[in-house]
């Protein structure tokens, strides 16, 4: 990327999430303080859509920065069985699952990204800034979720171009973590390494078929992107 180089892209996806799991005393709520109240399975979908749009500045030939700011549309719906799979509707429904849809920004990324181009091997390192906002339903914070959290990430990779395409390898480990609700609240996500493995091959349709990004038939020239 040139200095001055300014590069906007936008990344759709979805998914969706189905999670059964069995809910006893005292985890079923309140009722449990009045009587014995029976396991039940909590079945819940959720869906998930994003739109990320990614904006990357060079800075040098070999420095960039890129921010992310995601809009993301949440749908989740709550289906309560007994143990025979049986569905009822208990008296505190909307204690722990909810039927709703959320829509909005999601949490801003912020990365620094520096590289190096020797021949066919491409060098890597970058940092990257994570802020998660508290969860909140109907505005409240919840003090059973994520109560909001920053992570700091530091990394690099490799990547070869060969015949086959550009094959590369990048890991990222937390370097800082910051939980608002500190580090003893409960749900919250904690992982070692984020480890990735990407393949990528590109093709002239004008020109013919080249493994290699921007190089014509009998000129395997082009360097990573």
């Amino acid at each position: 990327m040139k200095a001055g180089q300014l590069t906007a892209s936008v990344f759709a996806s979805g998914t969706s999430l189905r999670v059964v799991h069995v809910s006893t005393c005292p985890d079923s709520g309140p009722a449990c303080a009045t009587g014995e109240v029976p396991p039940c399975q909590h079945d819940p979908d959720v869906e998930v859509a994003e739109l990320r749009p990614v904006l990357e500045l060079g800075l040098t030939p070999n420095l960039s920065v890129e921010a992310q700011l995601p809009v993301r549309l949440v749908r989740s719906r709550i289906t309560y069985r007994r143990l025979d799979g049986t569905p009822f509707t208990p008296d505190d429904a909307e204690l722990h699952h909810r039927n709703e849809t959320l829509g909005g920004p999601g949490d801003a990324w912020l990365s620094g990204r520096a590289a190096l181009t020797r021949g066919d091997v491409w060098l890597s390192a970058g940092v990257d800034l994570r802020s998660e906002a508290p969860e909140r339903w109907g505005g409240v914070v919840q003090q059973d979720g994520n109560v909001g959290r920053t992570d700091v990430l530091v990394g690099g990779g490799a990547a070869v171009l060969t015949d086959a395409g550009r094959w590369g390898l990048s890991a990222r480990v937390p370097a800082y973590q910051h939980y608002l609700g500190g580090e003893d609240h409960g749900g919250q996500l904690t992982y070692p390494v984020v480890v990735q493995v990407p393949w990528t091959r590109g093709w002239d349709v004008a020109a013919g078929f080249s493994a290699r990004p921007g190089a014509s038939p009998g000129q395997p020239t082009a360097r990573p992107r």
